[in-house]
């Protein structure tokens, strides 16, 4: 394993403690009692707040993770969002006027907190997944990234390119001693660099589109399931399919054995919903599988860097990941379910 594995994430558990989550918390006029449960975050702190019955979710972040700009920039597109009407977490004022409360350290270094409201629904279970769900997904993926094409971002507070990922350069935790998987990555990598980009496929998107990262909430205003969406934390500059290739990434991992018959059941559905919402070409589709393998090569990197703290199952799963890679092949015959669209 890479040297410098676990040292960006190490250093940030190292720096938090009870008396960062009391001055977050001041700093919105919230009091330690409000806090109702950790919910054990990844990258971030986080915490489910109960003020007059109502849930809040307050979200910790070091900036060696993300920089105070790159929140506000995220609690700005959220906000544009959520102003045009899609079912979003939208960021709340604290009482200084501020989306986001900066902790400064001792070091320099700081973390950041915001708040949003606990948005209603429930998780996503192994009976939602069927064509309904597939055409929510894509109608509110179609909607975000129509509404995208039209942001305007607040010059002081940019987000990233996805280019400026902290696992773009794979090189630095994937060690020499798998070539194969190298060579794969590299070549998908420059294949990526290559695609041109414009306003019509290249976008500010949520790029994080996973079942953790929505929720199914039925509305008395409606008989049809909404899905909510939030955690825009990694939210970056990126072509649009990516946005489609994460759901069929995750959702196929999840929930079936068998990547292509869940694609060739799901992509017609979410792409004809996702039409009605967002003209997009159909060729741009043709990245997905460069898309798919390069979200495995991500997240085998991340294997990398924090390979200590893997039980058995994240470990077999790493191990697939890899086999995959190593043959450049995710189990989707790609070319075939684009000829059914």
């Amino acid at each position: 394993m890479c040297k410098r594995s676990q040292t960006i994430l190490s250093e940030i558990e190292k720096q938090f403690n009870p008396e960062i989550l009391t001055r977050a918390l001041r700093s919105f006029g919230f009091k330690q009692e409000q806090v109702v449960k950790d919910l054990d975050g990844f990258e971030s702190h986080v915490f489910e707040l109960e003020q007059a019955g109502q849930g809040l979710i307050l979200k910790i972040v070091h900036s060696l993770h993300r920089s105070p700009e790159q929140i506000n920039g995220e609690a700005h597109f959220c906000d544009y969002l959520a102003s045009h009407g899609l079912a979003v977490a939208q960021a709340l004022r604290s009482p200084q006027g501020n989306w986001v409360e900066k902790l400064p350290l001792d070091n320099g270094q700081s973390f950041n907190a915001f708040i949003c409201p606990k948005l209603p629904g429930r998780k996503i279970e192994k009976a939602d997944i069927a064509p309904p769900f597939f055409a929510d997904l894509g109608r509110i993926t179609g909607q975000m990234h129509a509404l995208s094409k039209d942001y305007q971002p607040e010059p002081a507070w940019p987000r990233p390119d996805w280019t400026e990922n902290s696992l773009f350069d794979f090189r630095a935790w994937i060690p020499a001693v798998e070539p194969e998987v190298i060579q794969t990555l590299t070549a998908v990598q420059e294949r990526l660099l290559r695609r041109p980009r414009s306003q019509a496929n290249f976008g500010l998107i949520h790029s994080d589109l996973h079942a953790g990262n929505f929720l199914i909430h039925h509305s008395a205003s409606t008989s049809v399931p909404q899905i909510q969406v939030f955690d825009f934390d990694d939210s970056e500059y990126h072509w649009f399919a990516n946005d489609i290739a994460m759901p069929i990434y995750y959702l196929s991992h999840r929930y079936s054995k068998d990547w292509h018959a869940f694609c060739a059941e799901f992509m017609p559905v979410f792409w004809q919903a996702y039409q009605q919402e967002h003209d997009l070409p159909l060729q741009e589709l043709e990245a997905i599988h460069d898309l798919l393998l390069w979200r495995d090569g991500i997240l085998y990197s991340l294997n990398h860097q924090i390979y200590s703290q893997l039980d058995a199952e994240d470990l077999e799963i790493m191990q697939e990941r890899r086999q995959r890679l190593e043959c450049a092949e995710i189990g989707i015959r790609w070319f075939e379910i684009l000829e059914t669209l």
